[in-house]
């Protein structure tokens, strides 16, 4: 099921040890990554063991910051109680405080702490075990983003024509764009701007 990787077969292991169920090959998927995060899934939102969770993400083949989305999706389905919910996304924004740590000033050493807070702080912060089974869910973040890029991009693009010209700033622009589109709509002011046939379709509709 693994392919020939033995930490992977190690992980799967861990997992069905971890919560206790009873192993039967058949369940077992080919591996692939969102097989992966699911089981890591698993050990960090269904265990209390520290050393465990903070090793399950290790073999799951996904960049950190997909996985972090994955754990921020998903813990409502397994925390239930208002003060697990508090502190397992008090432990989650700190391991995002640190992951933009990483990010403004290059300090990787500061990886370990995000990776620690974001499984074995999450999973410290439950009380109690929820029985049933989870099916865990993608975030949708990303879908939204795209979404929000693609409904917002031509206005985005056309305010940063304008700002130079009438000496405000991009963001300027876009707050008070409803006072500029009517003006936008003249033909000539769309030519010397230069706009594109998406952007001139766009405020045109």
């Amino acid at each position: 099921r693994v392919d020939g990787d033995i930490s992977a077969a190690i992980n799967d292991l861990q997992v069905y040890t971890a919560i206790k169920q009873e192993l039967d090959i058949k369940d077992l998927q080919d591996r692939n990554p969102e097989t992966a995060i699911q089981n890591a899934l698993k050990i960090i939102l269904k265990t209390k063991d520290a050393l465990l969770s903070q090793r399950a993400l290790d073999t799951v083949g996904m960049e950190l910051d997909e996985c972090f989305q994955w754990i921020d999706e998903n813990i409502p389905y397994e925390y239930t109680k208002p003060e697990e919910l508090v502190r397992a996304y008090d432990a989650l924004s700190k391991a995002d405080i640190f992951r933009s740590r990483i990010m403004r000033r290059q300090h990787w050493r500061f990886l370990v702490y995000q990776n620690s807070l974001m499984t074995a702080g999450v999973s410290l912060a439950r009380e109690t075990k929820k029985p049933s089974a989870t099916t865990y869910r993608r975030s949708m973040r990303g879908l939204m983003i795209w979404q929000a890029n693609m409904k917002y991009g031509k206005r985005n693009s056309i305010a940063k024509k304008i700002a130079p010209i009438v000496h405000k700033s991009p963001k300027y622009i876009i707050k008070n764009f409803p006072i500029y589109q009517s003006i936008l709509k003249n033909p000539e002011i769309q030519y010397s701007l230069e706009l594109s046939e998406e952007e001139i379709e766009w405020l045109n509709r």
